[in-house]
């Protein structure tokens, strides 16, 4: 990966607002990382 990556770590991305900061760090050029308690409910954030 090249040294001037942008990444941002979502702690608690869900359907609200973890999930639309996740979105707006994507927007914005960043590799977004998300976690959250339930893994799988985060493949229709990543779509």
């Amino acid at each position: 990966m090249p040294e001037n990556v942008k990444v941002a770590l979502v702690i608690g991305a869900g359907v609200a607002t973890g999930g639309s900061v996740a979105k707006r760090f994507a927007r914005e050029g960043y590799v977004a990382c998300m976690v959250r308690r339930k893994g799988d409910r985060l493949n229709d954030l990543v779509n």
